[in-house]
């Protein structure tokens, strides 16, 4: 940001971190997709950040999924059940991540 030295032209870390996630998901529902022999065309992701409790310990995201493409609604249901378990998912959820900073 500008207000921190910046010129305001990149993502924020936190932007960053969300959009990881986003990331995760898109290719975990068309691996999942291609692997089910799916018709699956795209998926839309919308993340919504409410990091008001950070500092508390709660970082929430509220994570919106469009697929495209000519599917069932039982395709979409194991295509959301699916994305639900993505590996970044997974670990930013039920894994306790311990990172060593050293100089190099």
């Amino acid at each position: 940001s500008e207000e921190n030295g910046g010129h305001d032209v990149g993502p924020t870390p936190h932007e960053l971190f969300d959009a990881s996630l986003a990331a995760c998901k898109t290719t975990t529902a068309h691996w999942y997709a291609k692997r089910a022999n799916m018709p699956l065309e795209s998926v839309e992701v919308k993340i919504e950040r409410d990091d008001s409790q950070e500092r508390q310990g709660v970082y929430k995201l509220n994570v919106s999924l469009t697929y495209h493409g000519p599917l069932t609604d039982e395709q979409r249901t194991k295509l959301h059940s699916a994305v639900t378990r993505c590996p970044l998912h997974k670990l930013m959820t039920t894994t306790e991540v311990i990172i060593e900073t050293a100089p190099l």
